[in-house]
């Protein structure tokens, strides 16, 4: 959430690809929204540059509908490759587990034998 807030907050004022570039955090947002690796970092700053202007155009995101879409899509594959705790450890545990045995007391048991069929 963090990232999101400070790219929606920062990136209006970003004039090209290189500027993108030059914070890490604005980065690291259109690296996942855009779908490019991290290892893209280790090319020539022109070669990352020309990657984002194929798929970015970076007057959009003055746009507030399209810098949200933006986002939108970030939120979503940010939380697919690195699903949030809670979610991570409840689904699969859910799931992945074997059959639970469910049990009744013997006090619940004992009033459903002292109940008679029509009153």
């Amino acid at each position: 959430v963090r990232l999101a807030l400070y790219f929606q907050r920062k990136a209006p004022e970003v004039s090209s690809a290189f500027g993108l570039l030059a914070d890490r955090a604005l980065l690291k947002v259109t690296q996942v929204a855009l779908g490019l690796s991290e290892q893209t970092s280790s090319l020539p700053l022109d070669d990352q540059a020309a990657l984002i202007q194929d798929r970015l155009d970076v007057e959009d995101l003055k746009d507030p509908e399209k810098l949200d879409e933006l986002l939108n899509r970030f939120a979503a594959i940010w939380e697919i490759e690195s699903p949030s705790t809670s979610v991570s450890t409840s689904v699969p545990s859910l799931i992945l587990s074997g059959p639970s045995v469910v049990t009744i007391g013997d006090g619940l048991l004992a009033s459903l034998q002292k109940l008679r069929i029509g009153g």
